[in-house]
């Protein structure tokens, strides 16, 4: 203090050590309530987990609290008062949501086995409505988009965007003519009306809905996607590549692809064609096929 000339000086250098003082206080509350807030957050995502695996299965309303479970988490996780730590946590959270919603969509419930399953318990599977499925694709595309991340943050968001387009599937082979599915149906319906075209129409506007939500946002996914594609370590290499497939099996209008070509992408996984990996020329003869 004795380096001080005059009294102004002196207050001015207590009034900084009093704001240093506060901020310092300040911060590490924050930081006490965020430990706090992420270790309730694990032990809720803990519970989650095993209620999703062990005992949901016997509700009748499992899909509609699945949806909840997955909408919240995708909400919280794009939020920007998320933190990176916290984001994983949720995303945990949806992946175990997805992958249960997906199983009970394939696991043809009411079917004694594998060997008794029917085309018409193929055909009367249903998934959750258009708008319910779109909700959770934008809120994980904007979790996608969020400010701070990671490359293993991406990689599990990209796991759980493949296991939606997995749950988004036709449970029927696009290229099985109508005919043949309706003379499979002929012996099994037992007076159930069963409209095969309204079942393709739902379908194809949930893939349209779908892709509308992936181009609005294309710019922002491509960059992440292909950086992680070209860049990343290698299971984020590899997971990258399964993404831009499924984007680009989506494409009805081969925007993604014009995309990836005036980006280079393809041009540069040809230049380096020596050192191509499985994941790379499976995408390349997709897209020239």
């Amino acid at each position: 203090m004795d380096s001080f000339t005059n009294v102004a000086e002196l207050s001015e250098a207590r009034e900084t050590i009093q704001q240093l003082l506060k901020w310092g206080w300040k911060y590490n509350r924050n930081l006490e309530e965020q430990a706090a807030q992420l270790h309730m957050l694990a032990g809720w995502s803990q519970i989650v987990e095993v209620s999703a695996c062990r005992r949901i299965s016997s509700l009748d309303n499992r899909s509609e609290i699945l949806y909840r479970l997955l909408d919240a988490s995708l909400s919280a996780s794009a939020s920007p008062d998320c933190s990176l730590k916290m984001a994983f946590v949720l995303t945990q959270v949806a992946l175990t949501c997805i992958a249960k919603l997906r199983d009970d969509r394939f696991s043809f419930q009411g079917a004694l086995s594998s060997d008794t399953v029917t085309c018409l318990d193929v055909m009367m599977v249903k998934h959750l409505s258009t708008g319910a499925c779109n909700s959770v694709l934008f809120k994980l595309v904007m979790a996608i988009l969020r400010h701070e991340s990671s490359e293993s943050l991406r990689r599990r968001q990209y796991a759980l965007l493949l296991s939606y387009f997995q749950y988004c599937q036709h449970m029927i082979a696009l290229d099985v003519p109508t005919s043949v599915v309706q003379f499979l149906l002929l012996n099994e319906q037992d007076g159930e009306d069963l409209d095969i075209q309204k079942i393709d129409k739902e379908q194809a506007d949930l893939a349209r809905a779908n892709f509308f939500v992936i181009k609005k946002e294309a710019q922002g996914i491509l960059d992440l996607v292909i950086k992680d594609a070209s860049q990343g370590s290698e299971f984020g290499k590899t997971i990258s590549l399964y993404v831009l497939e499924a984007l680009v099996c989506i494409d009805h209008e081969r925007y993604i692809l014009s995309q990836l070509q005036s980006r280079g992408f393809i041009r540069s996984c040809l230049g380096s064609i020596s050192n191509i990996s499985y994941q790379v020329l499976g995408l390349i003869i997709f897209i020239c096929c």
